[in-house]
């Protein structure tokens, strides 16, 4: 080679079947479109085309929920109604612990030690990947305890017309136990919000 190339060609290394998982032919009236960003620009400009909500981590500053929900509610785009709350899911970690046998107490301090467990390792898992301050707040977040303390978290932490995407199996691969924890949320801290929310 008597002089550097302009471009150096790299084969793929695998090479898969062309695939066509989206539909274009659908019912555009049932699209709901969600991005996943909390850049203020990203959120503007998607809405200049189509109404476009928000999703929510689990590690976002209430501040920035707030402004979030200030500006969703300038720049949401017409064709989808007025912003709402609820199209913006506030995504939390549940470590709820119900188990028949065990009394509040027990719980409590069950839950508690799952949760240190489990954000622990979420924690170790990222070092150097994101900003300890926003795992932090993610653990901040995380709904802990038995069932009225769950509930007196969420009425204390989150706005009533907040929805409420809870996530049970973060770290926990027993199955039978995240069914039972979903079951409980459902059937006995959902009614007790609901409840004192109605009061």
């Amino acid at each position: 080679m008597t002089s550097k190339p302009d471009q150096i060609t790299i084969p793929k290394r695998y090479v898969f079947e062309d695939l066509k998982i989206i539909p274009t032919d659908f019912r555009k009236e049932l699209l709901q479109l969600v991005a996943g960003t909390h850049d203020p620009k990203a959120q503007t400009f998607l809405n200049t085309i189509l109404p476009v909500k928000v999703f929510n981590l689990s590690i976002t500053k209430p501040e920035v929920i707030e402004a979030t929900h200030a500006r969703m509610a300038e720049v949401f785009h017409p064709a989808g109604g007025a912003w709402q709350r609820s199209d913006m899911p506030r995504t939390s970690f549940v470590f709820l612990n119900a188990e028949p046998g065990l009394s509040p107490a027990e719980q409590s301090a069950a839950a508690r030690k799952e949760a240190d467990e489990a954000l622990g390792a979420y924690w170790n898992a990222l070092e150097g990947t994101i900003d300890p301050s926003k795992v932090s707040n993610a653990a901040n977040n995380a709904l802990i305890g038995n069932v009225e303390e769950v509930a007196q978290q969420i009425l204390e932490r989150f706005h009533p017309e907040d929805r409420i995407m809870a996530w049970f199996d973060f770290f926990n691969h027993d199955s039978d136990r995240v069914c039972r924890d979903m079951t409980a949320y459902m059937e006995q801290v959902v009614p007790h919000v609901e409840a004192k929310l109605n009061n």
